[in-house]
This record gives C-alpha cells, structure tokens and sequence, in this order.
C-alpha cells in the first residue's frame, strides 16, 4: 500500500477513533449535574422558606438523586428520608385512572360509558348531564360545553368517578363509604408493586407500624410569617378518586417504574391516558401532558391544605422527578392547575440539568425567568423583602420576549391583572386584546382579562369579558365564573335591573350545589333581595 494511501486511512482511522471517543464520552457522561440541581434545591427551600421537603430523581427504577431538607419530626429532627411518607393529594388521580384503564381492558366498563350508567347515591346530580362520560371526568373536560371540548382543572368534580367502582366493587363497610375505591386501588397496584409506604386509608391493626414514617406536616401562618406545626391522625385517613392518598418518594418511584415497563398497563393503554383528551389540551386521562421542544411529559401535582406534591415522568429518558412538602406552599406558588408544569422552579431546574442538557436556542430560560416571577408573586410578603421583584422579571421578560407565547398562558393573566404597574398593564391590556381576538372561551383567562380591561379603564370591555364567561351552563363550578358573574350584577345594578337579576338567580343555582354558605354566596342573595325590591 502506498505511503500517501497509509496516511489519509490512518487520518480517517484517528477520526473515526476521536468520534467514537467522543459518543462514548457522551453515553459515559452523567445524566445529570447533581451539584447544579442540588444548589437549586436549596436556593428553592430557602426562598421558600419550607419546614421540610423531599427531592427525588429516579432512572427506570433507580432513584439516582435524593435529598431530604429539614427534619421529618419536628421534635426529634430526623432527617427526611425517601422513605417517609407525605400526603400526595391529586396525584391520587393517576392511579384512579390506571385502575380506571384496567377495568376497561378486562371488559368491565368503557371510559366512554355515561356517567348516569352507574348509580349514584354520593353526588348531586345537577353536576352531569345526559352526556357526560367517564373519560370527561377523568380528562377535566366535563365542564366545558358540550362536554368534552375543553379543559378546566376540577378536583372535586373527578371524584363522580366513584360511582363507577361502587358499581363494580360490591365491598361495603361501615363508615368507610370509600372502600370500593381503595379496595381496587390497593389490589390492583399498591400490593402488586409492593408499594407498603403508600396508604389510602388507615387502620392500627394493618398499617401501625408505619407511624414513625409520616412526615411531620404544617399550615402557614400569614399573620406570623412562619410554618406551625399541625397535628395530623392518620385514622382519619380517607382517600377518594381524586385526592387522598399518602406515599413516599422510593414508593413513587416503584409506581413509575412500573409504568414504563409495562406492569400495569400496555404501552397502548399508558399513551391512551396520557394523550391529550382533545388537540391543544394539557390534559390527557388523571395525567397532565406536556410537549417541550420534542420532549414528552406526564405529570401530576397535589395541592392539600397542608401538603404539596409532583409527580412527573419524561418516558423517552426513562426518568422520573419526585418532590413531597408536608406543607401547601410549593403548589400553592405555581399555579400548576392551569396546565404548564415549567410553572414550577424544580421543573425548570430538572428539566435543565437531565432532560435538555444541550439543546441552543431552547426557550428553557423563558420558562425558568417566569417561574420565579410566578413564585415570587405568590409567596407571602414577609418571605421576599424586595417588593419590586415581580414587577422587575416581568418587565424585563416583556422587554426581551414581548411575543413569546408565555403571555396567551392563564398564569401570564393572572399575574399581570394583579400589578399596579402602569406599563405592565398596558402590556396586558395586549394580551387581553390578542385573546378576545382569539374567540376562544377560556374562564381563566376570561376573568383576569376583564381585570385587565377594568384597571386600564375601560369597563365595557371587562363586562363584554364577564358576559361571555357568565352566560350558560359551561363551567358552572368554576369560581372564576362565579366571580364574574358577581361583577356583572354590580355592573348592571344601576343600569339593567332585569339582567342584574338574572345574573344573580343563575349565580345562586350554580352556587348552591357547590357552596351555599360562603360569603359570595350571601352577598348574592342579599343583592338579589334588593334588586327584587326595587
């Protein structure tokens, strides 16, 4: 061979050897920045200023990053470990809708099936229609007119499921009106995956041992700024198809772990739940879905009283982040309701250091920008002394990404419809044009533009706003509604008697199968009253 001929295949040889170098490197290389992630734990617990938290990163079913912040008893300051167990509020509503799935593939019931196929004795049934099916239930779609079109968060209202595993569990026990549904949620996965940290009730004589593993949980005192303790008898424990349950983080992670090899559901049934219910929802079946620049995410949150959780699964990286609070703060500063989970500084953390390591002209630094302003804005005062800094993100992120569509999300509204900044509310004033443009009906985004509108000075834009969201049965159980009709009939209290009432009468029939003894609820039959006098 040549000598030329060596030197130009021994040149090739040293690429090919540089490349594959370089790929095994890249396989080599660590999924992920612990130390990264870790710093933004703690620069989030401390922001926060949270009495306990649990962080977990799982790789199939591998929990390759833990950390336990603060103590899980707050007498005697043990550490918080993967083990201890957190309530998980709506998480609950994935396995609801995974034992849901199954009893669909062994024939028992059709997601499409009518609620009214099932007989209710627990709920109102002014809640449904002739039309509602499980599947709407399942999916938040049931609100929306005609059912099933579009998506508005209900905790409550995805409990009606329950109808359903009456129907076909026949276990009955007094007090304990749940039994069909934890007796199915129990058998069906939690025993089978050897789940023994996660309860969906509780009783001393099966679960007493588990008492030193419940994490200490705490309320929020706004008054004093601080987390108190609460005291907490898990007897009292009673979880239904969407809220309840209590798990651990090595629980949770068994569960996903699970769910990607297959273990409780076909691959076909996973992506049939986890699909969006409709084109354009973030919704699929009991599991949030999320698509970020070709990546794929199913999650869920929790928001109790005195808890927060999050579950989330990105399948195509077999990982699985984990966080469990003992108290609501985390949830409560996110709005992870309205559907976008980057809402979330862990997300975005997460997100940055395993999933989207390299990835140029990502929208990522958007997302992370707007996720502080979201929990800074709803953090107690006292927690943050610069009170400038929402306003400084947002107006910097308006500045920089004026027409990013960060601005047509809920969160956007509801934070710009809380500033007094002149300029911030000139940019919503915006928003709030681009949406009504739109012709989309969003309650949402129909309240808080009509906020928008009132605070730039124009009121008969609001009312147009608040008329299209009160009239009609869609969305009937939404406060957002609520409060919009509420200010229509102040609007028309001077000006349209007859529609003033009509508002009201309609407020009061939503209203009193929903809360019939809070103040709105009062006020609006004190104003109906008055308006019938006149």
């Amino acid at each position: 061979m040549p000598g030329r001929t060596k030197l130009v295949l021994f040149i090739i040889l040293l690429i090919v050897t540089d490349l594959q170098a370089q790929s095994s490197k890249a396989r080599l290389r660590p999924l992920h920045d612990t130390s990264s992630f870790g710093r933004d734990i703690e620069n989030y617990y401390k922001l926060l200023q949270l009495p306990a938290l649990a962080v977990g990163v799982a790789l199939g079913d591998s929990l390759i990053f833990f950390r336990g912040m603060g103590a899980a008893n707050a007498l005697t300051k043990e550490p918080v470990t993967a083990d201890h167990i957190f309530p998980i509020a709506s998480v609950t509503k994935t396995f609801t809708a995974v034992a849901l799935k199954q009893m669909e593939g062994e024939g028992k019931l059709s997601l499409e099936d009518p609620v009214s196929k099932f007989p209710n004795q627990y709920f109102t049934p002014d809640r449904w229609s002739q039309r509602t099916t499980l599947g709407q239930l399942l999916s938040n779609t049931a609100e929306s007119s005609p059912p099933g079109t579009r998506f508005i968060y209900n905790g409550s209202k995805f409990n009606i499921v329950f109808n359903a595993f009456a129907a076909i569990n026949k276990t009955r026990v007094p007090n304990d009106i749940a039994r069909p549904f934890t007796e199915e949620i129990q058998g069906r996965i939690l025993t089978p995956l050897k789940m023994e940290h996660t309860l969906l009730r509780f009783s001393e004589s099966e679960h007493g041992y588990l008492r030193k593993w419940f994490a200490q949980i705490y309320r929020l005192d706004n008054t004093e700024g601080r987390f108190i303790p609460v005291d907490f008898n898990p007897v009292i424990l009673q979880s239904g198809p969407g809220f309840g349950m209590m798990s651990s983080v090595n629980d949770l992670v068994r569960y996903s772990s699970a769910l990607s090899r297959d273990k409780l559901l076909t691959a076909l049934q996973y992506r049939q739940l986890t699909s969006p219910f409709y084109p354009g929802s973030p919704y699929g079946a009991g599991w949030f879905t999320a698509s970020f620049e070709g990546t794929e995410m199913h999650w869920a949150y929790g928001y109790g009283d005195n808890d927060a959780a999050l579950l989330l699964r990105v399948p195509s990286k077999d990982l699985t982040l984990i966080m469990l609070s003992p108290c609501s703060l985390p949830s409560a500063a996110t709005r992870l309701g309205y559907g976008n989970p980057f809402n979330a500084m862990l997300v975005c953390s997460f997100f940055r250091n395993y999933v989207q390591t390299e990835l140029p002209n990502s929208r990522l630094p958007v997302e992370e920008k707007f996720a502080r302003a979201t929990t800074l804005a709803f953090l107690p005062a006292s927690f943050h002394p610069d009170s400038f800094a929402v306003e400084n993100l947002l107006q910097g992120m308006m500045k920089e990404f004026p027409s990013d569509t960060i601005w047509q999300t809920p969160t956007a509204f509801e934070l710009v419809s809380a500033s007094g900044n002149p300029q911030i509310l000139e940019f919503g004033l915006q928003m709030a044009e681009e949406y009504a443009r739109s012709g989309a009906l969003h309650p949402v985004k129909a309240w808080y533009a009509g906020l928008i509108y009132q605070k730039n000075g124009k009121p008969e834009k609001a009312a147009a706003c608040f008329e299209r969201l009160a009239r009609g049965d869609a969305y009937r159980e939404q406060s957002y509604k609520f409060n919009a009709m509420m200010a229509l009939a102040k609007w028309y209290r001077d000006t349209d008697a007859q529609r003033c009432r009509e508002v009201l009468e309609a407020l009061i029939r939503f209203k009193g199968y929903i809360n019939a003894n809070d103040q709105q609820y009062k006020e609006a039959k004190e104003m109906l009253e008055g308006a019938k006098s006149q």
